[in-house]
Formats: C-alpha cells, structure tokens, sequence
C-alpha cells in the first residue's frame, strides 16, 4: 500500500470507532436517563400503562421480524424509546443492532404509546428469550 493509503485508511479506522463509542455513550446514558424515570413515582405509574399497549403488540412484531429477518431465533436486545408527549415515539434505538432488533425497532416506532410523564421521555424495553 502506498503511505497516502494507509493514512486515510487509518484515519477512517479511528473516525469509525469513534462514532461507535460515540453511539455507545448515547445509549449507555439514555440507559441511565430511562432507568430514573422508571424508577420515579410517575415512571411506575406509565410503565404500567405502557406495558399493556407494548403486549398487546409483542408476539405478532416478534413473530414478522423473524420470519422478515429470516433468523430462527432472537437474540436478547436492549430497545430505547423517546416518547413525545402525544405517546408517538420520536427517536428509537436497539443494542446490539441485530436483525431482529432493528426490525423490531422498527416496528414499535410506528405504535402510538400512552402518553408519557412527560415530552421526550426516555422509556427501556429490555427483550431477553428463553433458551430451551
């Protein structure tokens, strides 16, 4: 390789871990943001109301990323939802960015949810399957 190649191949390298770890941080503190409103009085209250509505949808959202994806079985993922105060959901993110994860990402973006305690709420969805 020519050195001109090897530097901005090298610069490209670290360019891209940087917005990895960027993207990581993002998430990790949105985690942290998610997990305060959970545990507020207000947050146990909208968990309630938003599991009810997210149950509803589950199985049939899994069961069309599976069969869209063509993976036999998911893998346990991490979902953030950014609820705007109408209960639509503003930014969505998955971890680790699977298949399955970011159809079911996807899919949930398009369901109206109960209207959070508040605008921008952030709201985790932690997706674990039973391994037979």
């Amino acid at each position: 390789m020519r050195p001109t190649t090897v530097a901005l191949t090298l610069a490209a390298s670290m360019l891209t871990l940087r917005l990895v770890a960027a993207h990581d941080e993002t998430f990790d503190q949105r985690v942290e943001e998610a997990a305060q409103n959970r545990d507020s009085e207000a947050g146990r209250k909208y968990g309630d109301a938003f599991s009810k509505e997210f149950g509803a949808q589950y199985a049939p959202r899994l069961s069309q990323c599976l069969r869209q994806t063509g993976d036999p079985a998911a893998k346990d993922f991490e979902m953030l939802l950014r609820i705007a105060g109408d209960g639509q959901v503003e930014k969505a993110m998955v971890k680790p960015e699977t298949k399955v994860a970011m159809c079911f990402r996807d899919l949930s973006k398009q369901t109206r949810y109960p209207a959070p305690p508040s605008a921008g709420y952030w709201h985790l969805v932690s997706m674990r399957f039973r391994r037979n």
